[in-house]
């Protein structure tokens, strides 16, 4: 899966995942991901190089009935935060 920003949306294993994040959320991670409807859990960074936010990161979970639905990661666009400098894009899914 491509996108526009981020380019391709790498497909990871849970252990690769969680790899991502530091040990202290895993278990946060992991309780979202077994929640009722959830397909894909994503990992959103923010990519901007001038920012003071560059490298942060964000899981969240998709599909039916959850934070948004997992075709919103094909729609051009697709990003967390409000702000230029804190835009998080999806670098990383794990599917569950």
């Amino acid at each position: 899966m491509k996108h526009p920003v981020s380019g391709e949306i790498r497909e990871l294993s849970k252990a690769e995942f969680l790899a991502l994040f530091s040990p202290a959320v895993h278990h946060a991670i992991e309780s979202a991901a077994k929640l009722p409807g959830t397909e894909v859990v994503v990992c959103f960074e923010c990519l901007q190089l001038d920012s003071s936010h560059v490298g942060e990161r964000v899981a969240t979970v998709m599909g039916p009935g959850r934070t948004r639905p997992t075709p919103a990661l094909e729609q051009a666009g697709t990003k967390l935060g409000d702000l230029p400098s804190n835009f998080k894009y999806p670098v990383a899914l794990w599917r569950v």
